[in-house]
């Protein structure tokens, strides 16, 4: 049974009067002229279908913009998921949508944008190793009260703010502030101030980081030299922009005659962390060795960590745990595989194609064939007879 009151009938343009006349007066209900939606979904579909569902990207829009804080759950409740299920929705619909989602959570505020670069500069296990809880207040990954006691006491030093009162800085700050320029000035010469200090401790950190990896290393060894017969040497290094938040590999393959076999010049996104990307490096270098077939190889990089990271025996849970896993992982299948490290400039061949790849933002592999880049010094190390 029909209920009259609530049912009415709707005609093309095509139907004669004569019909629709017959048809209200034998069914004995009314005729309407419009019949845009059913139960909130259009009852007419015409030529342009994004005309017809615009409607659901305003929706989207108008409950994005007024959301305050961003949690998935939010999100999710914006998506179509009803009017999915019954249409198929234009393709230009679904990346405006897309594109509202996007803008939504990778947003223009230094917070989401810090966010995203977070995710981004997560390294993932290429192999699809299992998953593991790293610790980052220790190199090993494992939890001590003594290290989460040391970073307690770092988070509450940068609450606290810097301390500006004492000797030489305390005289800087007085002088600046009862300077007699306007205050835009006064804020200038704060943050240039700042800034020059902020780079005064990163050279400070970075040559204590090169002074303490000179003393863990050793005497070294600063001339690259052939290795044994039947051995094939892989030296590979990596070089930053953290600007741009890229990396360049750098790969050379030789051979016990020191001619060079392979070399790798590649780009990686989003790695700014320098241990992060020797170890990104050295997953490549053994991808490329096993692409290629060798099977009796000598690794040899200048970053030390990362040789005492390969050579150890057992799990490991530092922070590029996963990416030195799966390293090993590859070169399970070899006949023999040592590590050995050098110094900067036994490693120049790689380093030079590390930055040539920064230079050019291209990838480029080359098989027997030296690279035009480092073809000088190799000649020159050929020369000397390494």
């Amino acid at each position: 049974m029909l209920n009259a009151a609530k049912t009415s009938i709707f005609f093309s343009k095509n139907t004669q009067a004569e019909f629709k006349d017959f048809l209200r007066s034998s069914a004995g209900i009314s005729i309407t002229s419009s019949y845009e939606k059913y139960l909130g979904l259009p009852a007419l579909v015409g030529r342009s279908k994004y005309k017809t569902f615009a409607r659901i990207e305003g929706r989207v829009r108008k409950k994005m913009d007024g959301w305050k804080e961003k949690f998935l759950s939010q999100a999710g409740k914006a998506i179509p998921t009803y009017s999915m299920s019954v249409f198929q929705l234009p393709k230009k619909l679904c990346n405006s949508l897309n594109s509202l989602v996007s803008r939504f959570w990778w947003g223009k505020n230094y917070e989401s944008k810090r966010e995203a670069g977070q995710i981004c500069n997560l390294v993932l296990s290429p192999l699809g190793s299992a998953d593991q809880i790293v610790w980052q207040g220790t190199k090993h990954g494992l939890f001590s009260v003594k290290s989460a006691y040391h970073l307690e006491m770092q988070h509450r030093k940068q609450s606290r703010g810097e301390s500006s009162k004492t000797g030489l800085v305390e005289r800087i700050w007085k002088t600046l502030w009862n300077l007699n320029v306007p205050p835009v000035v006064k804020h200038f010469a704060w943050k240039v101030i700042h800034k020059v200090k902020a780079i005064i401790e990163d050279f400070d950190g970075a040559s204590a980081k090169m002074e303490k990896e000179r003393r863990l290393s050793g005497p070294g060894r600063v001339r690259w030299q052939k290795p044994p017969v039947g051995i094939m040497k892989i030296n590979w290094d990596a070089a930053l922009h953290k600007e741009n938040k890229h990396m360049g590999v750098g790969v050379v393959i030789c051979d016990d005659k020191g001619d060079v076999v392979v070399a790798l010049s590649k780009i990686v996104p989003y790695i700014v962390d320098p241990l992060t990307a020797e170890t990104v490096v050295v997953w490549h270098a053994a991808r490329l060795v096993c692409e290629m077939g060798f099977q009796n190889v000598l690794m040899e990089g200048d970053s030390l960590s990362v040789i005492q990271e390969l050579q150890k025996q057992g799990p490991n849970g530092s922070g590029c745990g996963q990416l030195i896993i799966d390293t090993k992982s590859i070169l399970s299948s070899l006949d023999s595989v040592s590590f050995q490290h050098v110094k900067r400039d036994a490693n120049k061949v790689a380093h030079c194609l590390a930055k040539f790849a920064l230079s050019q933002m291209l990838d480029k592999v080359w098989v027997e064939d030296c690279p035009p880049i480092i073809q000088p010094i190799v000649l020159a190390k050929q020369a000397e007879d390494y």
